[in-house]
């Protein structure tokens, strides 16, 4: 529930459900839900109590939230909503209340399902209280705030499917978004302005201030801030439950500002209420100016609390458990409510009933061939009346699983995309779901994934089935393996196949990225999932009725056209594959943010030229992807067909470079096998190089870190040395170097002179460079054993720090960031952080390096190697502060370790 919505919900009548509140008539059909009551409505939607519908008698409460319609073309309030409802979903713990699902509704308009919480907002606790002139006393304040503290240990160590921490801060913790229930249960809601770690899950940009008595000065400060800010509220909130009474009271402005400044100190409380000092330690604690002199985890908070809870008095028969304290606060303070609002919800739900009320009818024929299938059915994973029993899981999304499947009659694998039960009953889910079949059945192409069959099973779910395929998305096949451009490029040359055959049939995919570019193990790339794809001849319409929402696909490779909400063709396809073709040969995406920043730089910004963040990119694919990156479409190439025909010139382009390469690469090796032997070829090894350098050649890139190696000039004709001495022949090596011998290829239309060209290094010699392939054989050597170490133990700290320090060596920039991420979460000191900025900073993206440091900086910033780093990327450091009597806080893992004990 929003700031705005809970207030309204707070000041509503203490009678429950009867708010009082004037909308749309009710009850009212939603979907396949009745909407029976308005609970809320405020500045960004409404809240509605509903019922789920079904059986007769076991129709349930659960709430809506919609947005209010003059709302729905704000898109920086759409992604607020998105993102709440994004963030919630993943987590589940009995303390957060659990999203049920998240769509659209006919008119494309967003909705989200919320589970029903039957009780009451902490603020309307505390106003109670007052109210009926009970006073909370300190027990069953540290109940609450030990539920509190456990809930929010699930938020802040929240991890995704891979393990990776999603990373997860409330921002907005407040009485008005803490729910108590009457049953003692305590559940975290509205996280609307939640801060969390998702490629697709971005919070929206800007400063976001929490209500401003539970503001944690660096959050005023206007800083970023971890889960701290979140304790930090804790404390607050504990402290107003103690003292009976706002924390704030006077001018908010004001207020914020002496908590900016770290002049503000939560009053004692020991002296004046009666708790025990322990606690009141706990809540200064809680409440420090300074985040490192907090509590670094929720978790540990609630340790502390229930350790003090301990000492208090049991309450009836002994029982001192913590939801038992809570529930008879409740109770004390709405001894009626849990019944009447029974009463209240059976009521509504009687009158609602009429609305899908239907004359009783004997059993279809459908329903006892269901029954009978469902009999037979001795095959748990069996589809009910049809021919497919279901395998492992292979996949999952938001509508729906996809599994390994088998035709039970023929023998044939498949892969079956099922639709869940929820979405299989709303009629918007399964039309998008058919048109999606019928977009695949239309569609016949080496690079397009092959539609078998669609229906729906005896038991209402609804699936298609499509071939199964092996391999790999291009997404996770670049995060394993290292794409260099060429093989970018070839990819880009199949989906550019697979889009002409879409396009050719009247379809635009509207959501092309890695993830639905599938590899098979046979190097075939194919293009999935046309669930939002459209068709050009529907497109006017189509987008008209779409308008008030539903900008489809996802932001960091749409199109400016489809972020305005505009009418897309083909050319919105081209600039997606822009997008992921930058990615693929940079390791970055165009444009990194929150979704609605995000979506701004695609309307008006220019990305960084492919050159600048990777220097091994020819100037000829560089040109294409820029080009289809143009912001007007006017500007892009005007078909998948063109694009192909560029990128295949691309390629053909460097075609003399990369057989010098091979060349070169294959004699490399050689000499470096050599060398470790005895010195007898070197006169021939030296005699032959020298003869395959003296036709002009354009030079190859041997690493992507490494700078190109300007050719040497033809030497006049070699005489013999002794051996003994040094050979002043090649003069290569003690000469300046002269202009590179270059092979006549055309340039780009585009004036490419700005884009920066790697410094050249000084020449080597041929032996040298043996060395160095040799070294560079071994740095791949130890990377491949670091990573699979990694692998092994996911959580050791030394193997981790190997597998993070040998990307980096190995100029592996993208693994070394997923390395050290990795790191960072379980080393708690500066050095990964400085590990993930320097491959940050190896990458070109010196603003994402910073980024980290000052991170890091604001909550430690007496780190020198960071401040040196930082100031080397051109940022600015925070000043360090002096501790109390004057001493300086010790840097990195000493922090940590202290405030521990």
């Amino acid at each position: 529930m929003s700031e705005a919505l809970a207030d309204k919900n707070a000041a509503a009548d203490a009678g429950g459900l009867s708010s009082g509140i004037v909308s749309i008539p009710l009850p009212r059909i939603f979907g396949r839900l009745l909407l029976l009551k308005l609970l809320a409505r405020g500045g960004m939607g409404d809240v509605y109590l509903a019922a789920t519908t079904g059986i007769e008698g076991a129709e349930r409460p659960i709430v809506v939230k919609t947005v209010r319609r003059d709302h729905i073309h704000d898109g920086s309030f759409l992604a607020r909503f998105l993102d709440e409802a994004r963030v919630q979903s993943q987590l589940n713990h009995p303390g957060v209340a659990q999203i049920l699902e998240a769509s659209t509704d006919e008119n494309g308009e967003p909705y989200t399902i919320v589970e029903y919480v039957e009780g009451r907002s902490l603020a309307d606790v505390r106003h109670r209280a007052v109210q009926v002139g009970v006073r909370v006393g300190w027990p069953e304040a540290v109940a609450i705030a030990i539920e509190m503290g456990q809930a929010l240990a699930h938020v802040h160590e929240r991890a995704g499917s891979d393990g990776t921490p999603l990373g997860i801060v409330h921002r907005d913790l407040s009485p008005q978004n803490v729910m108590v229930g009457y049953a003692g249960e305590l559940k975290l809601i509205d996280f609307g302005t939640a801060r969390g770690h998702n490629r697709r899950c971005h919070t929206v940009a800007g400063v976001v201030f929490a209500k401003p008595g539970y503001v944690a000065p660096e959050v005023a400060r206007q800083q970023v801030g971890d889960g701290r800010i979140d304790v930090y509220a804790m404390g607050v909130m504990l402290w107003e439950l103690c003292a009976g009474k706002r924390l704030l009271n006077g001018d908010a402005q004001k207020h914020l500002e002496e908590v900016a400044a770290g002049k503000f100190e939560v009053p004692l409380l020991a002296e004046t209420r009666g708790i025990p000092a322990e606690l009141d330690a706990i809540i200064q604690k809680l409440c420090k100016n300074d985040p490192d002199d907090r509590y670094a985890s929720a978790q540990q908070a609630a340790v502390d609390l229930a350790r003090v809870l301990s000492l208090a008095p049991a309450v009836k028969a002994g029982e001192r458990g913590v939801r038992t304290r809570i529930s008879l606060l409740m109770r004390q303070l709405w001894p009626h409510e849990p019944a009447r609002l029974r009463a209240e919800f059976a009521k509504l739900l009687k009158q609602a009933r009429g609305l899908r009320k239907e004359p009783e009818t004997p059993p279809s024929e459908r329903s006892l061939q269901l029954a009978v299938a469902l009999e037979k059915s001795a095959d748990p994973d069996a589809l009910p009346g049809t021919p497919y029993r279901l395998g492992k899981k292979i996949g999952e999304g938001s509508s729906g699983e996809v599994y390994e499947a088998e035709h039970t009659e023929l023998g044939r694998k498949y892969a079956v995309k099922v639709l869940s039960s929820a979405h299989s009953s709303a009629v918007d889910a399964v039309d998008r779901f058919r048109r999606e079949a019928r977009a695949i059945a239309s569609l016949s192409h080496p690079n397009l994934v092959r539609l078998h069959d669609f229906g729906k099973s005896l038991d209402g779910r609804v699936f298609l089935v499509m071939e199964l395929l092996d391999g790999k998305t291009l997404d996770a096949y670049a995060d394993e393996a290292r794409l260099d451009w060429r093989e970018a490029a070839q990819f880009g040359v199949q989906a550019t196949l697979a889009l002409e055959a879409a396009h050719a049939a009247g379809l635009v995919h509207r959501d092309l990225k890695p993830h639905n570019l599938f590899l098979t193990s046979s190097g075939e790339l194919k293009l999935l999932d046309f669930g939002v794809a459209m068709a050009l001849a529907d497109t006017t319409t189509a987008e008209k009725r779409q308008k008030g929402f539903a900008v489809f696909g996802t932001p960091e490779y749409m199109a400016p056209e489809q972020v305005a909400g505009e009418l897309v063709d083909a050319r919105c396809d081209i600039y997606a594959l822009g997008c992921v073709l930058y990615e693929l040969v940079t390791g970055s995406r165009p444009f990194e943010g929150s979704s609605v920043v995000v979506m701004g730089k695609q309307l008006r910004e220019t990305p960084e030229r492919p050159r600048v963040r990777s220097a091994a990119v020819p100037l000829e694919i560089d040109a294409v992807i820029m080009k289809a990156l143009s912001k007007s479409k006017e500007d892009r190439y005007s078909s998948a067909k063109e694009m192909r025909e560029a990128l295949e010139k691309a390629l053909s382009a460097p075609a003399k470079r990369l057989g010098r390469a091979k060349r070169f690469a294959s004699f490399s090796a050689v000499v470096a096998l050599s060398a470790v032997g005895t010195f007898f070829f070197r006169d021939r090894l030296e005699a032959t190089a020298q003869h395959l350098l003296e036709k002009p050649q354009p030079v190859s890139v041997t690493t992507t870190l490494a700078a190109v190696e300007p050719a040497p000039p033809p030497p006049a004709p070699p005489a013999p040395e002794p051996e003994p001495a040094p050979a002043p022949a090649p003069a290569p090596e003690v000469e300046a170097p002269k202009p590179q011998v270059a092979v006549a290829v055309a340039p780009p239309k585009e004036d490419l002179s700005d884009v920066p060209v790697p410094e050249e290094r000084k020449p080597s010699s041929l032996l040298r460079r043996a060395s160095a392939h040799h070294e560079s054989a071994e740095v791949r050597t130890k990377l491949t054993e670091a990573r699979g170490r990694a692998k092994e133990n996911p959580s050791d700290v030394k193997a981790l720090r190997t597998w993070a320090m040998a990307a980096l060596s190995a100029g592996e920039t993208r693994e070394a960031r997923r390395a050290a991420e990795a790191w960072a979460v379980h080393e708690p000191g500066p050095e990964p952080r400085l590990v993930l900025a320097a491959a940050f900073e190896a990458a070109h993206r010196h603003r994402e390096a910073r980024a980290v440091l000052e991170e890091w900086l604001t909550n430690h910033p007496d780190t020198p190697e960071a401040r040196k780093m930082l100031q080397r990327l051109g940022g600015d450091a925070p000043a360090v502060k002096p501790r109390r009597g004057g001493a300086t806080r010790p840097s990195g893992n000493a922090t940590l370790e202290a405030e521990t004990l």
